[in-house]
């Protein structure tokens, strides 16, 4: 690998301390997600006997859409990514040939084509992805995962796994199914939604 490229690298796995708009290297992570918890422990509070409203479902995905980004965040800032980047990196890393259109990772990113393009851009620039032209047609370009992309999606991956087994390990296989079940309903419940969403604004 050139010096050239190994200097792209390294400033994507230290852009995070760099950049002022990313806290988390300054503010322990145990900190944030005690003020989110905080910031929604009202939902939190629960009478079984009350009846269950649906803004209260929503509610708590909020909430745990925010501990989650705290999550993640803890483990990919210092890899320099951010989760949509992370997302797109691993995308790239199980595909066989280890490429795909812009319009496929948005379908898969659930972004527009227009965020992705930024998202392809930066990570392009970092030396983390390629455009080459489609081999099927012309005209078109496919976003290609590099070496130095697979060596930091790899390593961005460690860290989000244990991450992840940190949390899950509390957590029985029965409620680790139930859960997935539910979300599984709710998941198809929104692609409708979304789908719909988008069919109605053509």
């Amino acid at each position: 690998m050139s010096d050239g490229g190994r200097s792209m690298e390294n400033r994507m796995s230290t852009r995070s301390a760099d950049k002022p708009a990313r806290k988390l290297a300054e503010t322990p992570v145990s900190a944030t997600a005690q003020r989110i918890v905080r910031a929604t422990a009202g939902a939190a509070v629960e009478d079984e006997a009350a009846p269950v409203h649906p803004n209260d479902l929503f509610t708590k995905l909020a909430r745990t859409g925010l501990l989650l980004d705290v999550l993640q965040r803890e483990c990919l800032e210092p890899h320099g990514l951010a989760f949509a980047e992370y997302s797109v990196l691993r995308i790239l890393q199980r595909e066989p040939r280890r490429r795909l259109s812009p319009s496929r990772l948005a379908e898969r990113i659930v972004r527009t084509t227009g965020a992705v393009t930024k998202l392809v851009d930066r990570l392009e620039g970092a030396g983390l992805v390629e455009r080459r032209p489609d081999d099927s047609d012309g005209r078109a370009v496919q976003v290609q995962l590099t070496a130095a992309g697979g060596r930091l999606a790899d390593a961005a991956s460690r860290a989000y796994t244990a991450g992840r087994e940190r949390v899950l390990a509390r957590l029985s296989e029965s409620e680790v199914r139930a859960t997935m079940a539910s979300l599984d309903r709710l998941i198809e419940l929104l692609e409708n939604d979304v789908a719909g969403v988008e069919r109605r604004s053509r």
